[in-house]
């Protein structure tokens, strides 16, 4: 029974380093990506209940793997005002990274991402895609 295991084995290391196990491993990353989308999501919904945005239109939460971090974008309107603002969060350290504030009229009141300042709405959707991709 050794003997078979250890053959079984080695035919098994086999299909990995010559690359037939591919699919094995894409299953576990599934996984595992699935799992920490998953953590991001409750973690954004505690976001939200400590810090209740007011007039939300909607947000999304991603993990993102090169940063291992749960960041969340938040849309919000002010219909009193017609204001828009949209901001970058970092969900589990309930951390602002971006902002863009522009009013009715479309003047941009305030828009940065980190240490960077954006002078328009496609450049604040330009500077986020980092943080919201991959």
């Amino acid at each position: 029974m050794k003997s078979l295991l250890g053959k079984v084995g080695v035919v098994l290391a086999g299909l990995a380093i010559f690359g037939f196990g591919g699919p094995i491993v894409n299953i576990a990353n599934a996984q595992s990506t699935l799992a920490l989308q998953e953590r991001c999501t409750e973690g954004a919904k505690k976001y939200l209940e400590s810090h209740p945005p007011i007039g939300i239109i909607g947000h999304v939460s991603h993990h993102n793997k090169t940063f291992n971090k749960c960041f969340m974008r938040v849309d919000c309107y002010y219909s009193e005002t017609g204001w828009q603002l949209v901001q970058l969060v970092d969900a589990f350290e309930s951390k602002l990274i971006g902002s863009r504030l522009q009013m009715k009229d479309g003047t941009l009141m305030g828009c940065y991402v980190e240490t960077e300042r954006c002078a328009s709405r496609n450049e604040f959707e330009a500077l986020i895609k980092l943080y919201m991709g991959e």
